[in-house]
């Protein structure tokens, strides 16, 4: 575990609230990524909610802070699953998308409160579904995988803190950030645009849609749906007319 920079293992994100504010509220910290689901629990836990009220203030009161956050995009396959997932203990309908939604109206606030001192604050919606809580900093890194549990009362993967040198995990977690962020991310004013019409329903479906004609790979997949679905269509068309005519002919015997 020293090898791999794993400075502490914490049994939960809550065991670990009092480090991580320690370190969030650091003067050597002046890069902040986040990468969560809704970020719930920093908003609405007691223990947590402090965390978020450190990155909030030093953004609106400093002008040497980088912070960007990636959330998950709530129309997204990975967060149908996720939504849906939670309500296979309770039954109860999720509100995952109305949290994030709600956070997105706060972000976009605290964007326009930060164009006054300078200080550079962006966030992304990503279309994945979820793999790990990430709080990444200059020198350490607080991980928690993520698995697709019954209710938010299931028992949590335990919190690892990372730290060490330019070839650490602690460093490949920025690269895992800066991937999603640049290839499976979009902004807010694009999510606006994509979550209407049907591109909303095409994204909550998972559905690739192929424009290049050279992606033969994609191509064939498309070829193979395609022929499915008319077997499919030819099926069904044979057996509502062998019940059409079975019908028809029973009819004619009572007459």
């Amino acid at each position: 575990m020293n090898r791999n920079g794993v400075l502490r293992v914490y049994a939960n994100r809550v065991d670990a609230a009092r480090d991580i504010n320690a370190d969030v509220h650091s003067s050597s910290t002046n890069r902040i990524r986040i990468i969560g689901i809704s970020l719930h629990d920093f908003r609405n836990h007691s223990d947590l909610v402090e965390v978020w009220q450190t990155i909030v203030k030093r953004a609106r009161t400093e002008r040497s802070l980088d912070v960007k956050i990636l959330l998950i995009d709530p129309d997204c396959l990975g967060a149908q699953l996720q939504s849906k997932g939670e309500e296979r203990a309770t039954g109860q309908g999720g509100t995952l998308k109305d949290e994030v939604r709600s956070l997105i109206r706060e972000l976009i606030d605290l964007q326009c409160n930060c164009k006054d001192n300078g200080v550079s604050f962006e966030r992304k919606l990503y279309r994945l579904p979820p793999i790990l809580f990430l709080l990444h900093m200059n020198s350490v890194s607080y991980v928690q995988p993520y698995y697709f549990w019954s209710s938010r009362s299931s028992n949590p993967f335990p919190m690892l803190k990372f730290g060490g040198s330019a070839e650490s995990v602690h460093s490949e977690l920025e690269e895992h950030f800066n991937w999603i962020w640049d290839k499976a991310a979009v902004d807010l004013a694009e999510y606006d645009r994509w979550s209407r019409g049907t591109d909303g329903g095409i994204c909550q479906a998972g559905m690739t849609i192929y424009t290049d004609h050279t992606d033969l790979a994609g191509l064939r997949r498309l070829s193979r749906c395609s022929q499915k679905l008319r077997r499919e269509s030819r099926f069904k068309a044979s057996r509502s007319i062998h019940s059409s005519t079975v019908g028809h002919t029973l009819a004619s015997t009572k007459r």
